[in-house]
């Protein structure tokens, strides 16, 4: 635990603290991020002089085109049974390609779903996925598949969306690419319309390099081979650190990063370096990383812990944040052995902070770990 304690909080020295009362600043709370967002504009000259970015055109206008291809038939979905999303998207599957997929009270065939794949996202409206065109869609609660956006003319090969949802705000984002630019694009779920987009140009394999990192509140943390940027709601595109500046995750004016420390920073947030595959609890406050144990962010705050699952880093138990922010969490019953190859684990959905886990479903596999969507390949 000292070791998940250390790997969580060694960024901790490095927070810039708030100017004035600390505290009072905290009772201000959401205020003072509403107005954060009128003061951000000023810090993107400080921040281009202090890091010395090279300057890149980008804009919402698209940039060199590749010509358009002719219109290609729609894929057909099959119209699934509806599945309740009131508890939380409560999404597990085997990877067995015969397997069985787990969607909120509902279990589907995989066979009935293999357009579900490792970009596939748990959002609180159903599964954000992207067809064999790249194109994304949405699987909602009714069972039906939805078009959420064009997507790009044609399909890149290799080019990966990287969903990414928003906590607070019904909000997906994710990347195009259109083969001479790859297009950011934050969508509104509850109203199906684009919020915003934005272009950057690029070639080749510069391309691939191009992702959403995160996004919470509305704002999205985009990286970019030119360095990683805080694309906010205004559409300003501010720096935030070098192109070594991974975003791991951000929840509740907190900010947990890998690689090269950001330079950009607001005031009132914390800053924690942390692994790559750590999560955030919706409210900012503690990490979810490989345990039951979900270590606080600040020092004194308080450390929550899930009824189930181990309380030291190693195999036996997988973890995810449904979309309602509470934990998922798949238990080994049965371990693969020498004599027998099949794992089957049970499946909970913890809710934060009690740590009160409620059995949600089993998993039985002879082909590898218990999958969450949006967390494990799918």
């Amino acid at each position: 635990m000292n070791d998940l304690r250390h790997a969580i909080t060694s960024g901790l020295d490095s927070v810039v603290p708030p100017p004035g009362d600390l505290a009072a600043a905290k009772q201000m709370g959401g205020r003072q991020r509403r107005r954060r967002r009128a003061r951000r504009a000023g810090v993107a000259t400080l921040a281009v002089a202090a890091f010395g970015l090279v300057a890149v055109q980008l804009t919402g206008e698209t940039a060199d085109r590749p010509a358009p291809r002719a219109a290609a038939a729609q894929p057909r979905y099959l119209t699934l049974a509806s599945f309740d999303v009131s508890s939380g998207l409560r999404a597990f599957a085997d990877p067995a390609e015969d397997g069985e997929v787990h969607l909120g009270d509902k279990t589907f065939s995989r066979k009935d779903m293999r357009y579900l794949d490792t970009d596939a996202v748990a959002t609180p409206d159903g599964v954000l996925f992207f067809d064999r065109d790249q194109k994304p869609r949405l699987l909602g609660e009714d069972g039906r598949v939805l078009e959420v956006g064009a997507g790009p003319d044609a399909p890149v090969r290799g080019a990966r969306p990287a969903p990414k949802v928003d906590s607070v705000e019904p909000l997906v984002a994710w990347v195009e690419n259109h083969g001479t630019f790859v297009r950011a694009v934050v969508y509104d779920l509850s109203t199906r319309t684009t919020v915003r987009t934005r272009d950057v140009p690029c070639s080749g394999a510069s391309c691939s390099k191009i992702t959403v990192d995160a996004i919470d509140r509305g704002v999205a943390y985009v990286r970019t081979p030119q360095g990683t940027f805080t694309w906010r709601p205004d559409d300003s595109f501010v720096p935030l650190g070098s192109p070594r500046t991974r975003v791991v995750d951000v929840r509740g004016s907190t900010m947990l990063w890998e690689g090269a420390e950001p330079i950009t920073r607001e005031t009132g947030w914390t800053y924690a370096k942390a692994p790559i595959d750590a999560q955030l609890t919706f409210d900012g406050k503690n990490v979810l990383y490989w345990s039951s144990v979900l270590a606080p962010v600040r020092p004194g705050d308080r450390t929550l812990r899930l009824d189930r699952g181990g309380d030291k880093l190693g195999p036996g138990s997988w973890y995810a944040l449904d979309s309602d922010g509470s934990v998922l969490v798949a238990v080994a019953t049965q371990r693969p052995s020498r004599t027998d190859s099949s794992l089957k684990a049970d499946v909970f959905d913890c809710d934060l902070p009690s740590g009160a886990c409620t059995g949600i479903g089993k998993v039985s596999t002879e082909s590898g770990d218990p999958q969450f969507i949006g967390t494990d390949s799918f």
